[in-house]
């Protein structure tokens, strides 16, 4: 691997591809992408439509798999590959749910920096498989997840260190969440003093558990002895080193 590929995306990053050829009539992919580095796990949504007017769904699919880079003397690529199945709502506590069958199989081959590709894929509408092969990829804008109402929800680190030097307190939280993106550290909107510190987060369709490691500076002109910090169960004391 390159060193430019490694420096690109550390952790976890969100992505968002179009695949197909875009002709009319012909079948266009969107891809919602979470990607975790760490573990090489791709999870997701994908949405099949057909490129008519106006467009219409054929299949959705909550889309999970694994990426490897393939690396030669002049190239290095990557090789995304993934399955989907129907999205179902199922509700708590209903026990073990039905069986799914997969109604999407994925195959693709992007370049170093995840900005373009080929891919082939394989979708199921309800009367049968329908195969697509070696069609563009192309990255698109990731959606502004404050703009589309996304909701926001606090979230529970498993350890936080604090630390201050020169007029700047540095907080790092980390932990592993299911179903969120844009994770960050934040002041709580409380208005009380000394102030509360979170974790927050936005919802969004990825399936999956994972980790995640923030950090932000606050500028402070005094070192505290220790800062408020919302955890599972309660506000809780961090000491500052």
């Amino acid at each position: 691997m390159t060193a430019t590929a490694q420096s690109i995306h550390v952790g976890l990053f969100h992505v968002t591809y179009e695949v197909g050829s875009g002709m009319p009539g012909a079948p266009m992919l969107a891809l919602n992408l979470a990607v975790d580095t760490p573990s090489k796990h791709v999870t997701g949504l994908a949405r099949v439509t057909q490129v008519t007017a106006p467009p219409f769904p054929v299949t959705t699919s909550a889309t999970n798999g694994n990426y490897t880079y393939m690396a030669t003397m002049k190239s290095t690529h990557i090789l995304v590959v993934a399955t989907g199945y129907p999205v179902i709502s199922w509700p708590a506590g209903g026990g073990i749910g039905p069986v799914i069958q997969p109604n999407f199989e994925l195959r693709m081959v992007l370049e170093s920096d995840w900005s373009s590709g080929t891919a082939s894929f394989k979708y199921y509408d309800g009367t049968g498989w329908h195969s697509i092969d070696n069609v563009p990829v192309k990255k698109t804008d990731v959606v502004d997840l404050a703009a589309a109402g996304l909701p926001e929800a606090i979230l529970y680190p498993d350890t936080v260190e604090a630390t201050w030097s020169d007029g700047v307190l540095v907080i790092r939280a980390s932990g592993v969440e299911d179903g969120y993106t844009d994770i960050h550290i934040d002041v709580s909107p409380a208005d009380i003093w000394p102030p509360i510190y979170q974790v927050v987060g936005r919802e969004t369709p990825a399936i999956g558990s994972f980790p995640y490691d923030v950090s932000r500076s606050f500028p402070m002109e005094d070192k505290p002895d220790a800062i408020n910090f919302s955890m599972k169960g309660g506000d809780q004391k961090i000491p500052v080193n």
